[in-house]
């Protein structure tokens, strides 16, 4: 299938431009494009994971407080929770019962989810498997911690959303466009397709905002760690750093500002009182 679509993307380039160079463009980006497809699909499948990790460590806590064991308590919850939760865990019970460890279906899992989440729930439970104590407390504190989490984290989305959205608008905006006018004027945009300095062009203004959108995101990653964590590192340090000294900046021409404004009222209001003592001297000596 990939293959198909490959061949199809590139002989429609072919047919489209009639260039070797937007052929071989097209082929490189059909073949970059399942490969970005495949991790889409995975870090959402991630995120929705992570999304029911509080669900899924209430209900093995509860499980445990009616007395069963923790493998009895996963079953049960693979039984209750949705996918993909369900699956990772039927899959973990099932790699338990063809003769693998806990501890190494438990990594499977954990490797399959690379998630700090999933990270401090297994942790909890390898202590707790051979240090013993009370695991379903610990599981109930986890999972209240992380619901609390999740839900501070969906209230930062909602207040950057419309920057996200600004940027995905500004960085298909070109496309959009460029699509239009292909349809206007398609034997003045077919220059950008058929000769060295339109490919050029189309090159620079992908590269353009490929980077735009990469720096959006960048701002938004920034302002979600400034909600969360404050650590930036690298790019991020160095924004910091812009953003603090615009601020100082702005504030001290606000400053500079008031004063001047001040100075000038001051000013006036010394000629007013000089030219009602004037007035008041002339009024006297008629």
């Amino acid at each position: 299938l990939n293959l198909f679509v490959s061949i199809a993307l590139t002989a429609f380039a072919l047919w489209l431009t009639g260039s070797l160079i937007a052929e071989a463009a097209a082929a490189a980006a059909s073949g970059l494009v399942p490969g970005a497809v495949l991790a889409w699909l995975r870090q959402r499948r991630q995120e929705r994971f992570r999304l029911q990790l509080s669900d899924l460590m209430m209900l093995t806590a509860g499980g445990l407080r009616a007395g069963l064991s923790l493998g009895q308590s996963l079953q049960q919850t693979a039984g209750e929770i949705p996918p993909p939760a369900r699956q990772e865990l039927q899959l973990l019970l099932r790699e338990q019962r063809l003769g693998a460890p806990f501890d190494q279906a438990l990594a499977g899992l954990e490797r399959r989810m690379p998630i700090e989440e999933m990270t401090l729930l297994a942790a909890a439970l390898r202590i707790s498997r051979e240090t013993g104590g009370n695991l379903a407390e610990t599981l109930e504190t986890l999972g209240d911690t992380l619901r609390r989490k999740v839900a501070i984290e969906g209230k930062i989305r909602a207040l950057t959303a419309q920057g996200r959205l600004q940027g995905w608008a500004m960085g298909l905006l070109p496309a959009v466009v460029g699509v239009l006018l292909w349809f206007v004027e398609p034997v003045a945009m077919g220059a950008l397709f058929s000769t060295w300095f339109g490919l050029a062009t189309c090159g620079v203004i992908a590269l353009m905002q490929l980077l735009g959108l990469h720096f959006t995101q960048a701002f938004e990653a920034l302002n979600h760690r400034l909600f969360t964590e404050f650590r930036p590192q690298g790019f991020e340090l160095v924004i910091v750093v812009a953003i603090l000294g615009s601020l100082a900046l702005g504030d001290l021409v606000e400053r500079r500002l008031s004063d001047i404004d001040i100075a000038f009222l001051h000013q006036r209001s010394g000629i007013a009182e000089e030219e009602s003592e004037q007035k008041g001297a002339n009024v006297a000596s008629v």
